[in-house]
Formats: C-alpha cells, sequence, structure tokens
C-alpha cells in the first residue's frame, strides 16, 4: 500500500495550477494525517477505489478560484475517517461524495452539495447551505450537540440543511435534539424535547425535512378552540426508522416569518393520514407562556407519541354557547349529491349503507369550507339509506332519501 502520512504538528499546503485542480489518490493509496497537523488542499481531493484517508488533525478543502475544490471518494467500501476534522471552505459551492463517515466536518463556503448520503460523528455549519437533494445528511453519533453553529450562526440562520437530515438518538441519556432544517433559502428549526421523561423506545433514528404543506383542511377543537386553516409558511415531516413501542416526546416548531399568527391562537396539528388533526393525548403549553406565544419564536405541543407530518395551524374561540351537532342536507336528494356538515366534532370519514345493511359506492367525495361534499354515480338506486358518520365523539347515524 501506498501511505502519505502527515506528522504531528505538521502542516502540509497543497496548490495546484493550469488545469490540475486536484489531488488524486489512486488506487491503494492512504493518506494519514496525524493528530494536530494541518493539510491545506486548494483545490479538490479525489481518491480511487481502495484508497483512503485517516485523519487525526484538521484537512481544510479550500475552493478560491473557479476551478473544483470537492471531496470524491470512490472507495466503495465503508470506513472512518477518524476524529480529525475536514473543512470545506471557500467563495463558491462545493460537492462531496464518499462512503467513509467523517469525525469532524465543518462547512464554510458559498453551499455544500452531497452526491451521496454523508455521515458525520459531527457537523460544524459555520456558512452556506448543505444541499441533500435526494440523499441524506447523516448525524452518526447520537450526541445533542452534533449540529453547532458558530457565534454568527447560532439559531442556524446562515448554514442549515435544505433537505434530508437523519439523526441518530438516545432518548433514554440525551434530552434534547436540535435540527437546523429548511429550504433553499431560510432554515425553519424544528426540536425533539423532553425527550428522557418518557424515553422512545424501539427508535434508532428519525428522518427530518421541511417544505411547502400539502393539503390545508383542518376539522378539529382543542380546550375551547376551533382550528381554521394550516399555516402556508411550512410543514415538517418526522419519520422515524420504526414505530416506537412505547414513550414519548414535546415538539418545538420554529415560527419566525409565519405569517398571520396570535398570541394562544396557534399549535400544532399532526397529519398521520388524510386530515390534519390534534394528536390523542398530547397537551398544549399553558397560554401566554413559551410555545404559545408569537414573540417566543416557537410552536409546541407535549407529550407526543406520533410522528408524520406536522404544521401551525390558527385557531379561533368557538361561541360559549358552541354545541357539538351535524346535518346530511339535502333532504331529499334530488340531484344525485348531498354534504355531510359538522360543528365541533372532528370527522374521520363516514359510510353509506342500503336499507338492506349493505355498504353502498360512491362516486367521489370532496372537503372545502369545513363540510363534504358527496357525489352519487349518475345511475343510482331511489330510497331510503342510513349515512354513518365516523367522528372523534363515536359513530353518529343519520338517514337520507335519495329522489
Amino acid at each position: 500500500m501506498k501511505r502519505i502520512s502527515l506528522l504531528l504538528s505538521a502542516t502540509l499546503t497543497v496548490f495546484f495550477v493550469d488545469a490540475q485542480d486536484v489531488l488524486l489518490a489512486t488506487g491503494n493509496t492512504n493518506i494519514t494525517v496525524d493528530k494536530n497537523a494541518n493539510m491545506y488542499v486548494g483545490g479538490g481531493i479525489s481518491l480511487e477505489n481502495k484508497s483512503s484517508i485517516h485523519n487525526g488533525g484538521t484537512i481544510l478543502i479550500a475552493k478560491n478560484n473557479t476551478g473544483n475544490a470537492d471531496l470524491v471518494d470512490n472507495t466503495n467500501a465503508a470506513y472512518n475517517y477518524g476524529a480529525g476534522s475536514f473543512i470545506f471552505r471557500g467563495n463558491g459551492l462545493q460537492n462531496i461524495k464518499t462512503n467513509a463517515t467523517f469525525g469532524i466536518l465543518e462547512v464554510d463556503n458559498k453551499g455544500l452539495n452531497l452526491l451521496s448520503d454523508i455521515s458525520s460523528d459531527k457537523w460544524n455549519l459555520t456558512n452556506g447551505v448543505v444541499n441533500t437533494g435526494a440523499y441524506y445528511a447523516i448525524a452518526a453519533a447520537s450526541q445533542t450537540s452534533w449540529f453547532a453553529g458558530n457565534a454568527d450562526n447560532s439559531r442556524f440562520s446562515k448554514s442549515w440543511i435544505n433537505g434530508n437530515l437523519r439523526q441518530y438518538i438516545s432518548p433514554a441519556s440525551i434530552n434534547n435534539y436540535v435540527l437546523p432544517v429548511g429550504d433553499a433559502n431560510r432554515v425553519k428549526l424544528c426540536e425533539m424535547d423532553n425527550l428522557s421523561g418518557n424515553p422512545l423506545t424501539g427508535v434508532k433514528f428519525v428522518n427530518v425535512s421541511f417544505a411547502r404543506p400539502q393539503g390545508w383542511y383542518v376539522n378539529a377543537t382543542e380546550n375551547e378552540m376551533k382550528y381554521k386553516a394550516v399555516n402556508s409558511a411550512g410543514m415538517w415531516t418526522i419519520i422515524p426508522d420504526a414505530k416506537p413501542a412505547s414513550g414519548s416526546y414535546d415538539l418545538k416548531l420554529s415560527v419566525a416569518d409565519f405569517p398571520g399568527l396570535w398570541d394562544n391562537r396557534f399549535a400544532v396539528l399532526n397529519r398521520a393520514v388524510a386530515d390534519w388533526t390534534v394528536p390523542a393525548g398530547s397537551s398544549l403549553p399553558a397560554d401566554g407562556s413559551f410555545g404559545r406565544t408569537v414573540s417566543g419564536g416557537f410552536a409546541q405541543r407535549n407529550n407526543l407519541k406520533v410522528f408524520n407530518q406536522f404544521a401551525v395551524a390558527s385557531m379561533d374561540i368557538l361561541p360559549a354557547d358552541a354545541t357539538a351537532s351535524y346535518k346530511v342536507y339535502p333532504d331529499p336528494v334530488t340531484d344525485n349529491e348531498f354534504f355531510i356538515q359538522v360543528k365541533n366534532y372532528q370527522l374521520n370519514g363516514f359510510k353509506m349503507f342500503a336499507a338492506d345493511g349493505k355498504e353502498v359506492s360512491v362516486s367521489s367525495v370532496v372537503r372545502k369550507d369545513g363540510q363534504v361534499k358527496v357525489n352519487l354515480p349518475i345511475i343510482f338506486t331511489k330510497g331510503t339509506y342510513i349515512i354513518q358518520l365516523d367522528t372523534d365523539k363515536g359513530f353518529k347515524t343519520t338517514k337520507i332519501i335519495v329522489q
């Protein structure tokens, strides 16, 4: 094996001129940077298959001109670079592709594009957006500070993950994880908290991303408040590697730059199937406290046991005389369509039955403006039918006549 070693306290500077802008490690070459040693590369590093890097010090890959300053490690086998730091720094975009795991990966450029899943025990985010595309930025260690920013990026406003973030977690020992996800233009922090109070079991990691909301329909009430609509500024998707056998967590979502929010009139909702709903068994902080005020910067929901999609929704106070009610109209149905309207119910679904008890198929169902429009087939048998509503307060039934 060919071996390039950089010993303790040494410094190696590699510059390129003309068309040569890559430090190439051919097959079976090993580049070793010992503890406290520094390697500065004014260009890119490329490794052929079966080559490797073992870094106990610091390797700085600098983009200072129009050439490439990427790291492309073509070694097929997965391995570990060591506990040292890799710094991607410069005045332009840089790319990275490798099957190896970093000890520390620092981003300080105009953006870092992932050309493969990239795993690091710790990410130091100083400047520049990490664009994952279809890949994942992975926190291989479950330590709480796997993402860190310097004093100028304390809230990750200058550097964050645009795309897919995978965080390994240890709920029994680590109580809090701050997850700096966002889109191409802004960070929208997501924070899992109070994990150690009732630790999740059976979960090794969570995949987290931020995007525009998918679906706006809300049919839910909570604490004498009725939700109106999901905020259009964005939603978070949090997916575990496995369904937890037990445990819970609190969730904080950034509401910075979210329009139309008022103190104590917004909260986190979940969507696991079709509609945005209040997660069963969860609760909100007290009015006026952190997680309920706009100035606090976050929406918070406690004691969550579910995952999937989360968003922030606005709410209004229910009238003092508000009572739960429902209706199906018109009755009789004369135009092959009817409507289901509920008040202070959460409608999970419905079924239609003929007089003989057999379930009847409908043509289409459209939810809009707090009600459900049901279209019947063009050819439909006239008669009396039973509508069964599946609500948060149990099943409700009513009859309609189709003429």
